[in-house]
Order: C-alpha cells, then sequence, then structure tokens
C-alpha cells in the first residue's frame, strides 16, 4: 500500500510503514501541467539542466517525460525553451539510444528554428526507438534515450531510462535486452551510491556507456532532476527499489560553473553563423 504525505511517500507492507522523502510528490491526480509547473519549471534557467526519468517497466516513465502522444515534460519544456529563452537563435539537437550497450542515432545532428520543428523530431525518434511487448508493457521500450537541445547559452538534456526488469521469465533477445538494460541501471546505481557516501571516483564513469554518457548530470557542472516512477500495483521490491534509488541520488550535489564566453568566441560564433548564410544562399542560387 502507498500513501501519500505532502512531500513523502509511505510504504505499508503488513504491520510494518517506511516513509521515503522527497523535493515533490505527484499523485494519480496531477497532472502533466502541475509536473512541468512545480518541479521542472523552476529550474529552466539553469545553464545546463538534466531532467532524468527512472523507474521499472511500465511505470509511466516515457508517458510522464511526453515522448508519446501525451503533452508532457519534455514537450512543455521545449515550448517554453523556444517561447522565453531562444528569442529565434535556435538550437542545436542530438538524440540518441543506447541499445545493447551501443549508441544508435535515432536524430542526426540538427539545427531547429521553431518549436514545432524540435518536436517533430522529437516525436520521430520516439517512434524509432527500439520498443517490444514485454509481460509488464504492451510497448516496452528496450533502449535508454538520451535527447539534448543546446543553445547558445544553455544545454537541455531529457533521459528515459529503460525500466529493470526481472529476467526469470524471459529468453532470448527480451533476455539479452534486459541483461543490457539491467548492466547499465547497475553502474549507474554504484555512481549514485559513491556520491551518497562522498566516495565516487573518475575511474567509476568508464564502467559503463551509460554512466559515461551522464556524467556531467552526475555530479558535474549542471542541474539534475531525478524522476522517480512508481506504479502501485507493481510488487512490493520493485516500488521500495526505485524509491531508494531517487532517496540516493538526492544526495548527489552537483558543481554548477558558469561560463562566460570571451570575445574571440562571440566572434567565432558570428562568423560561422555569416559562413553558412553565405553558403545556404549559394546553394539557392544553383
Amino acid at each position: 500500500e502507498i500513501e501519500q504525505q505532502e512531500c513523502q511517500l509511505v510504504i505499508k507492507k503488513d504491520s510494518a510503514s517506511q516513509a521515503y522523502t522527497y523535493d515533490n510528490v505527484f499523485g494519480p491526480q496531477c497532472t502533466q501541467t502541475d509536473v512541468f509547473q512545480q518541479f521542472v519549471k523552476p529550474h529552466l534557467n539553469a545553464n545546463n539542466l538534466t531532467i532524468m526519468a527512472y523507474g521499472h517497466t511500465g511505470a509511466g516513465k516515457t508517458y510522464s517525460m511526453g515522448f508519446g502522444a501525451e503533452e508532457g515534460i519534455a514537450t512543455k519544456s521545449l515550448k517554453y525553451l523556444f517561447e522565453e529563452e531562444t528569442a529565434g537563435e535556435g538550437c542545436k539537437v542530438t538524440i540518441q539510444e543506447l541499445y545493447q550497450n551501443k549508441f544508435q542515432e535515432l536524430c542526426k545532428e540538427e539545427n531547429v528554428h521553431t518549436f514545432d520543428q524540435a518536436n517533430n523530431l522529437l516525436h520521430s525518434a520516439t517512434e524509432n526507438r527500439t520498443t517490444s511487448a514485454t509481460n509488464m508493457n504492451s510497448r516496452s521500450s528496450r533502449s535508454h534515450m538520451i535527447c539534448r537541445f543546446t543553445t547558445k547559452t544553455k544545454e537541455l538534456t531529457f533521459v528515459d531510462l529503460a525500466g529493470s526488469e526481472c529476467l526469470k521469465e524471459s529468453s532470448g533477445t527480451r533476455q539479452q535486452e534486459g541483461i543490457a538494460i539491467n548492466t547499465g541501471l547497475f553502474y549507474l546505481r554504484c555512481i549514485i551510491s559513491a556520491h551518497a557516501k562522498g566516495n565516487v571516483q573518475p575511474y567509476m564513469y568508464r564502467a559503463s556507456k551509460l554512466t559515461t554518457a551522464l556524467q556531467n548530470a552526475l555530479g558535474g557542472n549542471g542541474k539534475t532532476l531525478f524522476l522517480a516512477c512508481v506504479c502501485p500495483t507493481h510488487d512490493y521490491l520493485s516500488i521500495v527499489s526505485t524509491l531508494r534509488y531517487a532517496h540516493q541520488a538526492k544526495k548527489i550535489k552537483n558543481k554548477i560553473i558558469i561560463k562566460h564566453k570571451t570575445r574571440n568566441e562571440d566572434l567565432n560564433d558570428n562568423l560561422l553563423e555569416m559562413s553558412r548564410t553565405i553558403v545556404s544562399q549559394y546553394k539557392e542560387t544553383m
């Protein structure tokens, strides 16, 4: 049984109970807008922001991130980015999935200038992401997905982690996928645990491609929001495992460094933009 008490979740089993405290707790009655307004929007002024969703298969990670038809965290954040931040300058988009411990491009690096362009790339990449039916979900993500949107002044990253799985009832390709998913999540847990104890070492990030890719979000230069998704119908151990994971992640202290561009860097950016414009105009005349 799960009981919500403001910013606490109380997990009850038999006569025992355990309370977990977080910055925000959103129950079934909350909307996608509630989550965005309270959990994400206050932090969108950060130069480097990573939003990471974790939970077991079928807990609602992809739904909450808004990578499907529903407008969620990613979609609302991008809309805010283009309406309030970019002022027509646009941003660079890169979207990858980590499948079977290999990175695959879901979207080649592109420069976009409108919300619609960025959102279309996001949804197209989601459709191309590796998914399959499992015992827990009819359309389960079989890869970790990392989406980066970079402007001249900031980087916004969305990470939809594939759900950890029990491998007992799987076989063949599904089992190999599950092993790769769980291995990446295991090393991610090791990094988070080491941070919580204050003894993380640089070499630890090289243990897996997932932790290497997320190094900047785990104690690096930026701010990280960790969204832990749990489902009341899941088994007790799955729920408690996710909540403990998030509780440890809350102890990570990132080191934010604000980098100011030099006059030469600004000049180089302007020259590069002028070169692109000239090339584009030349192509139109051909």
